[in-house]
């Protein structure tokens, strides 16, 4: 009785951490059940267009917008998915199957994609790209119809989207394809190479079936990020479930709608998260017993050397060299004339804020850690998964549904809301760490499981409470861990969009919203630059400091 009684603030701490962290959907199921508005009836009926009385054919209706919507986000899904699947997995085999000088530098290059946020690569696409779409799209006008120039345009920008998103989330595939390949059996692929399989043949029927849960779990994060998307979207000119919540928010100030659009990303959502588990099924993907703690790779010729040096800087000019390259180039058109004052001060503030996030994300995240060691029951496990659903509601969606919180506080409390959403960034460090929990909870978890159970019975045996053991004994052992969640975090609360765009109070610019305001606003590139491209370093340093721990990590 004694011990569940000094258990008991551990188990109300996560049982109000999973009450924060459900309380999104719980509101997006009381606002549709709620009668639909005008705005509602207008993007959910389709268009008719008024018929030409010298036509004597049936007269054709437009699709709605949310038709458009829908079938814009299910278009950017299965373009996204095609692309990075083949760029991670290829790239992922190539640096792991093969042993050759540099290997390591090339693994690095492949993950910096990850710094620039995709409304910066969009843009910088764009401007590479300009004068080449305008003399194609005049050709395809001259030769054929301006009708097929303006198919052709719609096209582009759906071909364009689908490279950018994944040119900056194949590292989710890369990464877990790649641990995967380097955990499996050496005794394997030897086993099938003595079987007279080509190594081709061995990838194709041993290595990549073993490896399918962990490049589905990488897929399924870029999929999240993918339909969570709004800055590139938005600049590419493309509809989507993201881009129609800001719309029904911003352009007709429209709550109920906005939530409803969201409940139908949501759904598409858990279908997405359903099938991955479905498809991860109750398989189990042992490692043979003599496999050394990774595979060590295998030598190969001078020739094959060149294609995999050949195909991974190609993907790294695309994805990284091209974009910087233009990213400095628009921003020193712009230095001379700039006063860089406020972009320090901007560096400070985004910063302070990313840095005050991040350490209750990792309060919030060791507490759920620390209360599933000590009480691994199954409800607290299951409290735990709900307390993780956060990475699965998109950036747009958390903030209309605390949006609807704020509607709520304005109308009992005023002077909450106020300070919430306007006075201070508070409500935004809130949605922050409903959003990214999952990301600081991960390797924090990870870190728990590697300290032996017998330290915490020696520490209570001596008379040390939970707490202090925590304190004394966890802690310390955690540090890298601590360090790789708050760089994580520090990076991915930097580079957030739709959510800062939402509850951000209107005096208090980061370095995200100000560089998509100079770009999608005010189309000033160069000036834009500036603010990007110092996210963008910031991003590559923490992403350099990163690699330089997990190095360090390893034995």
């Amino acid at each position: 009785m004694l011990n569940k009684l000094r258990s008991l603030p551990w188990l109300l701490s996560t049982l109000l951490i999973a009450a924060i962290a459900a309380s999104p959907l719980y509101f997006i199921l009381t606002e549709v059940q709620k009668p639909t508005q005008e705005m509602w009836e207008f993007i959910s009926e389709e268009i008719e267009i008024p018929a030409d009385p010298a036509d004597t054919s049936p007269p054709e209706n437009e699709p709605s917008p949310l038709q458009n919507y829908i079938s814009g986000s299910l278009i950017m899904l299965a373009g996204v998915t095609t692309l990075t699947l083949i760029i991670g997995i290829s790239t992922a085999w190539l640096t792991t199957t093969f042993r050759f000088p540099g290997r390591t530098t090339l693994t690095i290059l492949l993950c910096l994609p990850m710094a620039i946020p995709t409304y910066v690569m969009a843009v910088m696409y764009n401007e590479l790209l300009e004068p080449h779409k305008f003399s194609l799209f005049l050709w395809i006008r001259d030769t054929y119809s301006p009708a097929a120039a303006a198919q052709c345009s719609i096209y582009w920008k759906f071909t364009l989207a689908i490279l950018i998103l994944s040119l900056s989330f194949y590292p989710y595939v890369f990464l877990a394809a790649r641990m995967a390949f380097k955990k499996q059996s050496q005794a394997y692929i030897e086993s099938s190479r003595i079987l007279g399989r080509s190594i081709t043949s061995t990838f194709i029927r041993i290595s990549l079936p073993l490896a399918r849960p962990s490049i589905i779990a990488g897929l399924t994060l870029a999929l999240l990020e993918t339909i969570n998307e709004f800055g590139a979207m938005k600049i590419l000119g493309i509809e989507t479930l993201t881009t129609g919540i800001f719309s029904a928010w911003l352009d007709f100030d429209e709550l109920n709608s906005a939530v409803r659009i969201s409940a139908i990303m949501m759904l598409i959502i858990f279908t997405l998260l359903i099938l991955e588990r479905l498809l991860r099924g109750n398989k189990k993907f042992h490692t043979h017993r003599s496999a050394a703690s990774e595979n060590p790779g295998i030598t190969t010729s001078k020739s094959n050397i060149t294609i995999i040096y050949t195909t991974t800087l190609a993907i790294t000019t695309l994805a990284f060299i091209l974009p910087i390259y233009k990213l400095i180039q628009q921003a020193s058109l712009a230095l001379p004339d700039q006063n860089l004052q406020p972009y320090l001060d901007l560096i400070l503030s985004s910063s302070w804020l990313a840095i005050r996030a991040s350490i209750l994300i990792i309060i919030a995240a060791t507490l759920l850690a620390y209360t599933a060691r000590i009480t691994p029951k199954w409800w607290i496990l299951l409290t735990t998964k709900i307390s993780l659903l956060g990475y699965a509601i998109p950036g747009a969606i958390l903030g209309v549904v605390l949006l609807s919180v704020k509607g709520t506080l304005h109308q009992s409390a005023d002077s909450t809301a106020q300070w919430l959403f306007h006075t201070t960034v508070t409500g935004l460090i809130i949605a922050y760490a409903i959003r990214f929990l999952t990301v600081g909870f991960n390797p924090i978890e990870a870190g728990f499981k590697k300290i032996n159970h017998n330290l915490d019975e020696a520490s209570t045996s001596l008379g040390r409470n939970k707490l202090t053991t925590l304190l004394k004994i966890h802690l310390p052992l955690l540090r890298h861990s601590f360090l790789a969640a708050a760089i994580i975090l520090f990076v991915d609360i930097l580079k957030e969009l739709p959510l800062t765009l939402i509850l951000g109070p209107s005096n208090n610019d980061t370095l995200a919203t100000k560089t998509y305001g100079l770009f999608a606003a005010e189309e000033r590139i160069p000036e834009g630059s500036i603010p990007a491209l110092i996210l963008v370093a910031t991003s590559l340093l923490g992403l350099l400091i990163l690699s330089t721990i997990l190095k360090d990590k390893q034995p």
